[in-house]
């Protein structure tokens, strides 16, 4: 039996990505909208950067739900012995719940700020 399987070790750094990602884009969309000057108001009293970003951070937190989600479906179908003790897979999709978890106040915080500083203050 193989401990580390080539799925258990993507679905671990799933989670840090999708948030990565959503910082990089997060940084991007700020730093574009304040030197071409997208922070006019638009729709819903939202300028471009704003509603960018509350997109993407929609988009990820769904992404984080889903992937908690299959997680948590593979640590409750994990095999137990007659101990009653976990196969390592166990382990390991619990874990990637909990990076899903701390993603997503990660996300939260990184994407906070936006709703409640005015763009591009200096």
């Amino acid at each position: 039996m193989r401990v580390f399987r080539a799925d258990h070790l993507v679905t671990m750094a799933v989670a840090p990505i999708i948030w990565s990602v959503h910082f990089v884009l997060c940084y991007v969309l700020v730093s574009l909208g304040c030197a071409l000057g997208w922070t006019e108001s638009g729709i819903l009293g939202m300028n471009a950067v704003e509603a960018g970003i509350a997109l993407a951070s929609l988009a990820a937190l769904a992404m984080l739900g889903y992937t908690a989600a299959l997680n948590m479906e593979k640590y409750r179908d994990a095999p137990r012995d007659a101990s009653g003790a976990n196969d390592p897979s166990a382990f390991v999709a619990l874990n990637s719940v909990l990076l899903c978890g701390l993603s997503t106040v990660s996300l939260i915080w990184v994407a906070f700020p936006v709703a409640v500083l005015p763009m591009c203050a200096t």
